[in-house]
């Protein structure tokens, strides 16, 4: 079994063996915590030949970081394969989940080259969905590599792609970049908010399951913004309200009821307007998610959803119990101070 694992490893990641035998070199040179006492401390030579092994490998990774870029850009020009660059861009995606080469693709201008490829008119919904997923895994949690989005002009060049998705798996990776990119970072969530964002967030909460719950999620996290909080929440209203609706039990539809209810929720917490205006529309929406409990007793979505609306400024009733020490039920909301 363990020989199989090792295959499977193999497969996935050409490096697998190279690093696995460089593991099991270290550990064979130090103490591996179940002897009382350590080994001897590591001689001059072994280190040096340890940092000169993991060095050959890291460049070995920048290398084929610009080795996928060229092919790429050579699609993005108007050459070479769909389907090759499509693997490239998969491959991105696996060695930028390291943050360093996700810094150094963007230096090398790989933010660009990749729209680029998404951009171009020979471009797959399967290739567009790789580059979207592959901006997402770099631009998440990290400024630098979202100034490197913003240079490129990213906000505007990944919203225009929506309106090329041809499935609801393109539809969430495209949403996926936008949300990775924007989210915590001041001028791309202002630029998002004043230009595509409201449309956008609109159009694809009306859109397939995968593709409404990415939107929901980014929907609730613009309610954390710097800037027009809320402008966000009142062009998309009606439609923000409609997602919050019960319709089948499945995981996409949950996270966007959920995701949905947590943003109005938070609104109404944070701007006296907007709840003194939307009142009376989202108590008939907490009363519709009342009604859905009844009918589907069962449904541990719909409790924590009826959780998350009893957080409404003016709410008496504080829903269901939370759940017993020790479940495994998620815990979703939010702390109005924050």
């Amino acid at each position: 079994q363990e020989k199989g694992e090792e295959e499977v490893m193999a497969a996935q990641a050409p490096d697998y063996p190279m690093w696995s035998a460089l593991l099991r070199w270290s550990l064979a040179q130090g103490s591996d915590g179940t002897s009382e006492t350590p080994r001897e401390p590591m001689a001059d030579e072994d280190r040096a030949f340890l940092e000169k092994v993991m060095k050959e490998l890291t460049v070995d990774v920048a290398k084929k970081v610009a080795e996928q870029l060229r092919v790429a850009s050579t699609f993005a020009r108007g050459d070479g394969d769909a389907d090759a660059c499509t693997t490239a861009l998969d491959t991105l995606r696996d060695l930028t989940e390291e943050l360093d080469f996700a810094r150094d693709l963007c230096k090398l201008g790989g933010i660009d080259t990749v729209l680029s490829a998404a951009e171009a008119p020979r471009a797959t919904t399967g290739l567009r969905g790789a580059a979207c997923s592959m901006i997402a895994t770099v631009a998440q949690n990290d400024e630098v590599c979202q100034d490197a989005v913003a240079a490129a002009r990213g906000v505007q060049r990944i919203s225009a792609l929506f309106s090329k998705v041809e499935s609801d798996e393109e539809g969430r990776a495209v949403f996926g970049a936008l949300s990775a990119s924007v989210r915590g970072h001041a001028r791309l969530e202002a630029e998002f908010i004043a230009g595509p964002g409201p449309r956008l967030l609109t159009t694809a909460l009306k859109s397939g399951p995968r593709t409404a719950a990415k939107a929901s999620f980014l929907l609730y996290a613009m309610t954390y913004a710097e800037v027009d909080r809320i402008a966000v929440l009142d062009a998309a209203f009606e439609a923000a309200l409609d997602a919050t609706t019960y319709d089948t039990d499945d995981i996409p539809s949950r996270l966007r009821r959920e995701s949905a209810t947590n943003a109005l929720v938070r609104a109404a917490v944070t701007s006296p307007k907007f709840a003194d205006e939307y009142r009376g529309r989202l108590d008939a929406a907490f009363g519709a998610t009342k009604a859905a409990a009844r009918a589907h007793p069962d449904d541990e979505g719909l409790v924590d959803q009826l959780r998350l609306w009893a957080q409404l400024p003016w709410s008496t009733d504080h829903g269901p119990p939370p759940p017993k020490r020790g479940s495994t039920a998620p815990c979703f909301g939010f702390s109005g101070g924050q």
